[in-house]
């Protein structure tokens, strides 16, 4: 047995693990939490794509296809190394072979397990089930969270298609929150709820903290270089850039989120209040 067998078999193992941690962690975050001050709460069921949520969209591609480049890099780059072509037994016989063998398993694992923790994340992934919110006078409850009123700038309604949009407060022409309720009633009663806390167009003394390019410019310039740093490391080092790229993609994956929470939430999400 080679070693690109084994690294291939440890990677296809992580990504499928991934996938289904993925979910159920999706599933927490999206399990309800009825709480004492809400005022609306009510559940919607997920579909493939968050289209509807516009440019906060693109910014979670980006951030995800830089990833993919990551993970799939690394992942095309085992078979066509040289050095994997060579037998497990072979790589036993030393005990550096013995202990960078165990890095690299380690290493493709780690890589896709992080890879297929995040691999639905920008299709909405119905397979988590329903999304449930919550409405309380401190703010929206979403995935285990707090979102303040400050967070937002607006609302907006589409009302052939039943969708209402929140918008961010700190990065202009970013949508946080696209709700599309089935029942007419919630609508109505969402609809009511959200005026008595946020206007229904941009203020216009608003001042947002961050320009609208920001965003979107520092996710693609992060993107860019986390992806070009992880092709550069492939074709540099060789069998080493495994090891480079798992560690690479460790940290692309909090610090990405962390970017987007900041820049759109302005730092103003915390976990709900205890009842």
């Amino acid at each position: 047995m080679s070693v690109a067998t084994v690294l291939t078999a440890a990677s296809l193992a992580s990504v499928a693990f991934g996938i289904f941690r993925g979910i159920a962690r999706q599933q927490k975050m999206r399990a309800p939490r009825p709480a004492a001050d809400d005022l609306l709460a009510w559940s919607e069921a997920a579909t493939w794509g968050l289209a509807d949520e516009g440019l906060g969209f693109l910014v979670v591609l980006v951030h995800w296809l830089a990833m993919a480049i990551l993970a799939v890099g690394s992942f095309i780059s085992i078979p066509l190394n040289p050095a994997t072509a060579i037998s497990v037994r072979a790589v036993l016989d030393s005990a550096f072979g013995s202990v960078l063998g165990l890095a690299l398993v380690l290493a493709v694992a780690l890589t896709g397990f992080l890879w297929g923790s995040v691999l639905l994340v920008p299709f909405g992934n119905p397979l988590a089930g329903d999304t449930h919110y919550a409405v309380s006078p401190d703010g929206i409850r979403f995935a285990g969270r707090l979102l303040a009123w400050a967070s937002f700038s607006h609302f907006s309604e589409q009302s052939d298609r039943g969708l209402l949009r929140i918008w961010s407060a700190s990065s202009p022409g970013i949508i946080l929150l696209a709700f599309r309720p089935t029942a007419e009633e919630i609508r109505s009663t969402l609809r009511m709820l959200l005026a008595q806390y946020l206007p229904s167009a941009p203020p216009a003394s608003a001042k947002p903290a961050y320009p609208r390019w920001l965003l979107p410019g520092a996710m693609t310039l992060a993107s860019l270089l986390a992806a070009t740093l992880g092709i550069w490391l492939l074709k540099t080092l060789g069998i080493y850039g495994l090891i480079t790229n798992a560690f690479l993609i460790f940290l692309f994956v909090p610090l990405g989120g962390l970017l987007l929470m900041r820049l759109s939430f302005g730092g103003k999400v915390r976990p709900p209040r205890e009842n």
